[in-house]
């Protein structure tokens, strides 16, 4: 119940009358004898039911009035702005609760954790809310855990960037994890070189010897004594120089399969059949001293045959 300001003031001004009216008119009918015992009870029951605050309250009502109150509250139900809060701060908490549940359901457990802790700031008894946050708690240490597992397997099998995605999740939620940051400090400059020796065979391939030198060099400023990088490096370095090792020509199946047939011809004497293949060799590896060697050979041979054929008798 709320009274207004209006209505006490002229509760005030016209109990007196009020009380006057109905004390002539109770009189009046006495005196003449017309008031029967019914008569007095409805009366009775009148007065009760317009019965008005004593006359502290309505003192009360006027102080209140002087002092600048618009509306004084006299009952348990609250005033309309307390329910419009409430209601804000309801509709708060219920699209807070949504965002953590969704973020929790996203894996985003540092998020989730902010959210739910907002909502027990506003409600600190909201059981679901607090459920949640120690769901939230469990379940995010369990997933670092198995974030990490998963990262280690992951980089045995070799799978550097599979592994550096596990480890980058596990830092985002907890910072705090200097060891996985070591780590994965670790495998990005293993990711970098990967991608610079991947460039250099490139190049290789394409004969930018040059380049492919270059490449492989700094892949091993990154990743120092790395074996794949320094090989490929000296046999960009000796193309370069227009010189090649046996490993070289190992590597390229074709021409190590014709240097392999030139052997087979030689030993069976068929030494332009040796010759020919050879020199296809050389085409393609300039420098190379064993190829050199072998058509040195079949010369001399051949020179040897001619000298015999001329001093045979």
């Amino acid at each position: 119940m709320y009274y207004s300001i209006d209505s006490a003031i002229a509760t005030f001004l016209l109990r007196p009358a009020e009380d006057f009216a109905f004390c002539v008119g109770r009189g009046m009918r006495g005196m003449l004898g017309k008031v029967r015992s019914d008569d007095r009870r409805e009366a009775r029951r009148e007065r009760n039911s317009s019965y008005r605050p004593p006359g502290i309250i309505m003192l009360a009502l006027l102080i209140a009035a002087a002092t600048g109150t618009a509306t004084i509250h006299a009952g348990k139900n609250p005033p309309p702005s307390a329910n419009v809060d409430s209601l804000r701060v309801q509709d708060h908490i219920a699209q807070l609760m949504q965002w953590g549940e969704y973020a929790l359901a996203s894996e985003r457990f540092s998020e989730a954790e902010m959210r739910f802790n907002d909502v027990l700031g506003l409600d600190w008894n909201h059981p679901r809310a607090f459920r949640l946050l120690q769901e939230t708690r469990l379940l995010r240490a369990r997933t670092l855990a198995d974030w990490e597992h998963l990262g280690q397997a992951a980089q045995a099998k070799g799978d550097v960037q599979l592994a550096i995605r596990y480890f980058e999740k596990i830092v985002t939620e907890d910072p705090a994890q200097d060891r996985i940051k070591a780590t994965l400090a670790r495998l990005d400059r293993r990711a970098h070189a990967d991608r610079l020796i991947q460039s250099g065979l490139s190049r290789f391939i394409l004969e930018d010897y040059g380049g492919a030198a270059l490449d492989f060099e700094q892949a091993l400023t990154v990743v120092p004594a790395d074996s794949l990088a320094e090989v490929y490096r000296d046999r960009a370095e000796r193309k370069m120089a227009g010189t090649s090792s046996m490993a070289d020509l190992r590597a390229d199946t074709a021409m190590w399969f014709k240097y392999s047939d030139a052997l087979k011809k030689l030993r069976d004497g068929d030494l332009a059949g040796a010759e020919q293949l050879w020199n296809q060799v050389l085409v393609k590896y300039p420098g190379n001293d064993a190829v050199r060697s072998n058509l040195e050979q079949i010369a001399r041979r051949r020179k040897q045959e001619l000298t015999s054929e001329e001093f045979s008798p």
